[in-house]
């Protein structure tokens, strides 16, 4: 895959404190955007410390935040949604008369929860058409990215499963990772209804995810972050140098 023309490249930032950078980058894209509607898609992992960096002025009852993926467990330890309502920036959205879109199990299946995952962010599009989507993303030591795993499905499936017509797809790969039960927003989601994607990656052991994801050539079904170069803005934030 090569980079898309007719998007601007994409951004990336080196600093020693890349959560503090992006934190402060976040809130002032919220700030510059004060008024509109947003939805912000959150990663799990270590990308949840960035929302600690967000100012909490820059938070209003005009957002809307979800995950960019969910493990499918009840276990609190495990699902994202519930790490999310244990950050300080749960607190802060609780303050400031955020929404938020579960993605807790509550006795769904992972298709149940897929669809209805589908559905509330495709009512949020509808309900608020100029609104704007903003996603918060990790990048694995695999290359992978929200919660799309390379190696799981042939490329043709993988191309039917995350770059469809889909915004919200399930994957189930029990050799892959300690979390193999899944539910993740797409490839294709990320390419045409995400307005900015900011991308954290710290520490050596994501050197060569990340190089293989910068590169000009490689394929994005070995490495599904490289879709960032074909979204309407992306920035990487980063210690690696």
């Amino acid at each position: 895959m090569k980079n898309d023309s007719t998007r601007p490249p994409v951004e990336v930032l080196v600093a020693d404190e890349p959560r503090e950078a992006l934190g402060a980058a976040i809130s002032d894209l919220f700030e510059r955007s004060s008024g509109n509607e947003i939805l912000f898609l959150v990663a799990g992992g270590s990308s949840l410390g960035v929302l600690d960096h967000i100012d909490e002025e820059n938070i209003s009852s005009h957002m809307t935040v979800a995950v960019t993926d969910e493990r499918v467990s009840d276990d609190l330890d495990i699902n994202n949604y519930a790490q999310l309502q244990a950050t300080h920036f749960w607190n802060k959205l609780v303050r400031s008369d955020a929404y938020s879109i579960p993605t807790e199990l509550l006795g769904r299946n992972s298709t149940e929860l897929r669809d209805a995952f589908e559905l509330a962010i495709r009512k949020w599009k509808s309900d608020f058409p100029k609104g704007i989507i903003v996603g918060l993303y990790g990048i694995g030591e695999d290359g992978h990215t929200a919660g799309i795993i390379p190696g799981v499905y042939s490329k043709a499936d993988f191309d039917v499963r995350y770059l469809g017509e889909r915004y919200v797809e399930e994957f189930e790969a029990v050799d892959k990772g300690s979390f193999p039960f899944r539910v993740t927003t797409t490839l294709s989601f990320m390419r045409d209804m995400v307005d900015v994607g900011y991308f954290f990656v710290q520490g050596e052991r994501k050197a060569s995810a990340l190089k293989a994801t910068l590169s000009a050539e490689g394929d994005i079904h070995d490495t599904p972050a490289r879709i960032m170069h074909e979204m309407r803005k992306a920035y990487v934030f980063t210690d690696i140098l």
